[in-house]
């Protein structure tokens, strides 16, 4: 496989897609120093809110791209000539989204299928692409365009009973348009383990999903935020006990992530 391309999607909004997404970029980059590997990341944002944009960019820099996501919906895309952002990340750069792409969602339905004709060709060991709060066009062309697909849930009613809509649509889009599509599993963050409630909720899920929904979890913490707002991965530099916990959570949930994508390879997953 050329890259591998992870998308995070999931039609509820406030579940953490942007959040794990940027933090899987930070683990993949810790991998990548501990192997004194190159191999570059690209983050796409197909969400037009540009939360991902703007967890690893400054305003000037977006402003002063030369691509956005939209470019992948048309014809004529070259990344040679608009080349993507160079992120605070070491190694990883960025196509945002950009204004033009909430256009996308009233296009032609064929649109969808536009951006993997585009993605396999780049270079990069990992692609992640961030979708809205929706299974709307953008990110039907995410999964069309992914190898790897998971999906954050948090524990609601809303979130266990939308599951079954979810793997559907993820079927669909495997046996109509991309054949090489996995769905890596669900994800459950924000879990408050003082509610009772919640974590009977978790229990649950497990029971009636088994290995779909992933064996670590993360649970809710203002920590997280602070460390995107303050651009850095949780788990370095934690100011206190709690944080540094929640840190080692996270840390291990990107783990979980890279290693249902490449189950076969140990040295993969060391870091």
């Amino acid at each position: 496989m050329k890259n591998k391309i992870i998308t995070s999607a999931q039609q509820k909004g406030g579940v953490g897609k942007t959040t794990t997404l940027v933090n899987n970029a930070y683990y993949i980059q810790d991998l990548n120093a501990s192997m004194r590997r190159t191999s570059k990341i690209l983050l796409i944002d197909f969400d037009p809110q540009e939360n991902l944009t703007d967890s690893v960019v400054n305003d000037e820099e977006k402003l002063n791209s030369l691509v956005d996501a939209s470019m992948l919906f048309k014809n004529g895309f070259d990344v040679k000539n608009t080349p993507p952002i160079k992120t605070h990340i070491e190694g990883v750069e960025l196509i945002r989204a950009g204004e033009a792409l909430s256009d996308i969602e009233a296009a032609d339905f064929s649109v969808i299928t536009k951006p993997r004709e585009y993605l396999k060709k780049l270079d990069y060991g990992y692609i992640m692409i961030d979708t809205p709060p929706s299974l709307g066009r953008l990110s039907l062309a995410a999964l069309c365009a992914a190898n790897f697909a998971y999906s954050p849930i948090i524990m609601d009613d809303y979130s266990i009973s939308g599951l079954e809509k979810f793997l559907l649509t993820v079927n669909s889009i495997k046996a109509e348009y991309n054949p090489d599509l996995q769905f890596l599993g669900m994800l459950p963050n924000l879990v408050d383990s003082k509610d009772r409630a919640q974590l009977d909720k978790l229990k649950e899920a497990q029971d009636m999903w088994g290995e779909i929904i992933f064996k670590h979890h993360i649970k809710r913490s203002s920590a997280i935020p602070k460390a995107i707002s303050e651009k850095r991965a949780i788990w370095r530099n934690p100011p206190n006990g709690n944080a540094a916990k929640v840190g080692r959570q996270v840390k291990e949930v990107s783990r979980e992530v890279i290693k249902r994508c490449i189950l076969s390879s140990k040295e993969e997953v060391a870091a």
